[in-house]
């Protein structure tokens, strides 16, 4: 049994890792993620074979909460002309299914194996990235990375698909970021710092804005918290002349940046703050179960408007499922910063996409929600290891 136990928190250990990666990637008759499919078979095995070794109890309830809510919001809205019905049920499978493998597969993990595998891969995919925007800079155009005769599911982001900004084998530089920005500080709070600068190199090509901050906070923090002055120093020269080689050799990535947060008006960032403009439509029974998950598009199209089903995630969290919705999100993320041994720097690089990236429901917030028990579970083993 101990044998066993072993290979299946190894096989969702790899499973996880690759998971970011593989769930772009569909089977042709199947609306579902390669990388959900291969989680979800060990999902169903994992619990006859051992006992969770990560705990994600509040995310459970979390996503519980916003599916009852989403119930209601289906019987209220339901009769209306402009809500999907197939839509509706089409998330609600999806969420039910990312529910099952963050209970499942996504509590049963070996640690150590699942943070060097997704090392390895942040490490490739910052290097191609690199050697993408280094293409850019000298040709104009780079190459793509996906795989061959794989039926590519999600959508290419735009500006990815017209060669303006790499992003490695992932489908946005925002995602990328979100993989291996965690990593990023794991490497770097290991002085594991040969690979930090890889991955720090890889999210500055990458020119996302989200990146860009969640890097400079962590930087920022490190200084602070490691070392005498001299090694501070030191680490902050390391920082100087890395942004004077972007400066200098790759500005565009400095410019796009800047040209963001140069907006004449914030609210039209529909990555902050995408639906807000639509809560004046909103009835009041709109404003306590919200418009459902992804249904944005079409009660904008019931006042002759566009908008995309699209924001930060705790924006939208109230748009899809009103105050209740919100409510128990927030009551999530501050259930997060209590618990036990927290690792408070990964629940901040959380809430930083959760802000800026709609992650209700994707491989993303697991891949998160996992990094951050791992994070804590660390914590505990350092914290085991020092009294004993």
């Amino acid at each position: 049994m101990a044998s066993s136990k072993s290979f299946v928190f190894s096989i969702n250990a790899v499973l996880m890792a690759l998971f970011p990666l593989l769930d772009i990637y569909f089977f042709q008759d199947l609306p579902i993620g390669i990388g959900s499919i291969l989680l979800l078979l060990t999902g169903v095995v994992s619990p006859f074979i051992s006992q969770p070794n990560l705990r994600n109890k509040d995310a459970t309830v979390w996503i519980i909460a916003l599916i009852v809510v989403s119930l209601f919001t289906y019987f209220l809205q339901s009769s209306n002309s402009w809500f999907s019905s197939s839509l509706y049920w089409h998330n609600l499978i999806v969420t039910v299914y990312i529910l099952f493998i963050i209970i499942s597969s996504g509590s049963r993990i070996n640690i150590t194996l699942l943070l060097k595998t997704c090392i390895i891969i942040g490490v490739f995919a910052s290097v191609i990235c690199v050697y993408q925007r280094f293409s850019l800079l000298t040709t104009g155009a780079f190459e793509m990375f996906y795989i061959p005769g794989l039926n590519l599911g999600e959508v290419v982001g735009e500006q990815v698909l017209t060669l303006k900004r790499p992003a490695a084998f992932f489908t946005e530089p925002a995602h990328l970021c979100i993989y291996i920005v965690p990593l990023f500080y794991y490497t770097l709070n290991n002085n594991k710092i040969l690979v930090a600068i890889i991955l720090a190199a890889g999210i500055l090509a990458s020119g996302s804005t989200t990146g860009f901050l969640l890097l400079g906070f962590i930087l920022f923090c490190f200084v602070l918290s490691k070392g005498s002055m001299k090694r501070k120093l030191i680490y902050i020269l390391f920082f100087v002349l890395g942004a004077f080689v972007v400066v200098t050799y790759a500005p565009t990535v400095i410019e796009d940046n800047v040209d963001k947060f140069n907006e004449t008006d914030a609210s039209e960032s529909i990555r902050l703050f995408g639906g807000v403009f639509f809560w004046r439509f909103f009835s009041a029974t709109d404003v306590i179960f919200g418009i459902g998950l992804n249904q944005l598009e079409n009660f904008a199209m019931s006042f002759s408007l566009y908008a995309k089903n699209y924001s930060g995630a705790l924006i939208y969290a109230f748009t899809c499922y009103g105050l209740l919705g919100l409510g128990a999100t927030i009551w999530f993320i501050v259930s997060l910063f209590r618990k036990p041994n927290a690792n408070i720097i990964s629940i901040i690089i959380f809430l930083g996409v959760f802000c800026t990236d709609q992650i209700l429901f994707n491989r993303n917030l697991v891949f998160l929600l996992v990094f951050i028990e791992c994070m804590r579970q660390l914590n505990v083993q350092q914290k085991m290891n020092s009294l004993s």
